[in-house]
């Protein structure tokens, strides 16, 4: 009996530890986190959520009509958001992207990016550009076969005060059609306005 008590007590400390690890591991990380593009439900809002903060507008861009294994240059815009408060110390952003198939990647030389678990997300808040948005490009590379596939984008606009107080999030997706051959271009036929 007293076996039992203290497997059952061991047991109990064991979870309760990797609880206790897995919350720490999920507070404000300026050097990004996965898992929480938006794919499974979950976003940087789970703990960038400031009621007071502006929620951002999240965009990506990119080819959406590819061929089966090519690899391709997106873009994840983060516009708005903490880069309209006058109060915040040093706005800037961080993004998680997953994919539902293909590799997602770095482009080659990039620093503000990084892979963890499959996903991309930020190495550092990168900082606003001139127009308060800032911009984080990777690489897809489509699955070997024809399929329509989803990029699943979270940006979190902070404030860079160094907490998640004052920051929020928001999620995009982008639909990506993998097809066997390239529709042929569509003719451009200029139309005279009178």
């Amino acid at each position: 009996m007293k076996f039992k008590i203290t497997i059952i007590a061991t047991l109990s400390m064991l979870l309760i530890a990797a609880f206790l690890l897995q919350t720490h591991s999920v507070g404000a990380l300026s050097t990004g986190i996965s898992g929480f593009s938006g794919k499974d439900s979950i976003y940087c809002n789970a703990c960038h959520n400031d009621a007071t903060a502006i929620v951002p507008t999240v965009t990506m861009f990119g080819p959406q009509i590819v061929l089966p294994g090519s690899t391709h240059t997106y873009t994840l815009k983060i516009s708005g958001g903490q880069a309209l408060n006058p109060a915040a110390p040093a706005p800037g952003g961080g993004l998680d992207v997953a994919a539902s198939a293909g590799a997602l990647n770095i482009l080659a030389g990039a620093t503000d990016t990084r892979v963890e678990s499959g996903e991309i997300t930020h190495t550092m808040r990168k900082p606003v550009d001139a127009n308060g948005d800032v911009f984080f490009s990777f690489e897809w590379t489509a699955p070997g076969s024809a399929s329509t596939e989803t990029l699943y984008g979270a940006g979190n606009s902070v404030n860079g005060n160094g907490t998640n107080q004052g920051d929020a999030a928001n999620i995009t997706t982008l639909d990506i059609y993998v097809v066997d051959e390239l529709p042929p271009p569509q003719a451009y036929v200029p139309i005279a306005i009178k």
